[in-house]
């Protein structure tokens, strides 16, 4: 009788260190859960989403 459970643990995707998601936000996390992590993650994702709609804010002259 094995323990056959696959391991969840994942890179944090600003600083690499392997960490465990937490249960309720599973896939959906992907950082480590340290403050400056989540900070730069965040950032990095605004900086994305700003640049992709950045048509819609110009004014047109």
């Amino acid at each position: 009788m094995g323990d056959n459970r696959k391991s969840n643990k994942r890179p944090c995707r600003i600083c690499r260190k392997w960490f465990t998601p937490h249960p309720r936000l599973g896939d959906r996390q992907k950082t480590c859960g340290k403050e400056a992590c989540k900070r730069k993650w965040h950032a990095k994702k605004c900086a994305e989403w700003n640049k992709k709609i950045v048509h819609i804010f110009r004014l047109s002259t």
